[in-house]
């Protein structure tokens, strides 16, 4: 086995030494194909353990032994080497003493450390590529934009770059892959954006405040007064201003001042409500009251009593002729009837 082994490392390799079925099928084929029966394989026992190590000093991987394999038979000398017995199905292995002649495979590592491209490794004969490269040399970008698309999600523009990829993300996401959700409810010190204890609304870039009364406004800055302190206008109505400020409107009210707490002496105004020549004004709160004089009526005292009694009345205080003038409306015939009532008063009334 020694002559072997040192051809193979003369060649810059190894004994062939399978790692998985895989590679023990393909043994299996070489020597079927050339015919070698029965071949070396890189594995020694050492120290009479009964173990059997690689050529670097390891224990395989991968083992195919034989029925009652290895059993260190002794009629040839100890058996600490190993062959490749090349029968059906696929093959098994063999103890055999070292000093005994057989065909041999010799395998050869595909790269080097110095073959390796990007950093990579030379891991048992092969160029062990990490993620963004492929190849024999591990030379070859990945394209993960194309490889995977979707990988940077939620509306994301993916950028490739020489082993890796970049994801450029959209307001509302970070992350690698832009897979997070910005919390747009938190300030930068990590408290809410929504003032007195408004409930933050997530959104996407966005964020919306759902405000405890009296608040309001976009981050529930705003006081409305009018619901903070209740009946401020009084008797008015309570307006408020953009940021939330009250203004009381006292129009129709009967009551004046800033939250219309003053009553309005009606009887005292530029134009007085009641006429002082038939009726008396007398001020109550809120409004006012007419006590009209004989003859009118109403809440100004501005209709008169159209009866023929009221006529009589009149013409016994010298109002006969404004009571004409204010009865335009009564027909000619009715005028003639009202004369003749008159005409009918006792001398003495008139008197």
């Amino acid at each position: 086995m020694s002559r072997a082994n040192s051809s193979c490392q003369n060649q810059g390799g190894d004994l062939v030494l399978p790692r998985n079925i895989a590679e023990h099928d393909a043994i299996w084929k070489v020597a079927e194909e050339n015919k070698l029966f029965q071949s070396w394989i890189g594995l020694h026992e050492e120290q009479q353990t009964n173990t059997f190590y690689t050529s670097d000093g390891k224990l395989p991987s991968y083992t195919n032994w034989g029925l009652s394999q290895p059993d260190r038979y002794t009629a040839y000398g100890d058996e600490k080497c190993v062959i490749f017995w090349q029968i059906r199905p696929k093959g098994e292995w063999h103890d055999v003493s070292c000093t005994k002649h057989y065909s041999y495979i010799c395998q050869k590592p595909s790269c080097t450390l110095s073959s390796c491209q990007n950093g990579e490794i030379c891991l048992n004969g092969k160029c062990s590529c990490q993620s963004g490269f492929t190849g024999s040399r591990c030379d070859v970008d990945i394209d993960e934009c194309k490889e995977s698309p979707g990988i940077c999600q939620n509306g994301a523009n993916c950028t490739n770059t020489n082993g890796s990829y970049t994801c450029t993300c959209t307001a509302a996401y970070t992350g690698r892959n832009c897979s997070i959700n910005i919390d747009d409810c938190k300030t930068d010190d990590g408290s809410s954006k929504c003032l007195n204890n408004g409930a933050c609304i997530d959104g996407e870039a966005k964020f919306s405040c759902k405000c405890q009364d009296p608040y309001f406004g976009s981050r529930c800055q705003f006081v409305d007064e009018c619901k903070e302190k209740k009946n401020l206008c009084g008797k008015g109505t309570c307006g408020k201003f953009q940021n939330g400020s009250a203004y009381c409107i006292c129009n129709g009210t009967g009551y004046n001042g800033i939250f219309c707490e003053n009553n309005i002496n009606e009887c005292l105004l530029p134009s007085p409500q009641c006429d002082d020549t038939i009726a008396t004004c007398i001020d109550t709160l809120g409004s006012y009251e007419c006590t009209c004089k004989a003859g009118y009526t109403g809440k100004n005292c501005e209709a008169t009593c159209g009866g023929d009694e009221d006529l009589i009345l009149l013409v016994q205080v010298g109002l006969i002729e404004i009571f004409q003038a204010k009865h335009e409306t009564y027909s000619e015939q009715k005028y003639i009837q009202l004369t003749l009532n008159i005409n009918e008063v006792p001398a003495n009334i008139l008197d």
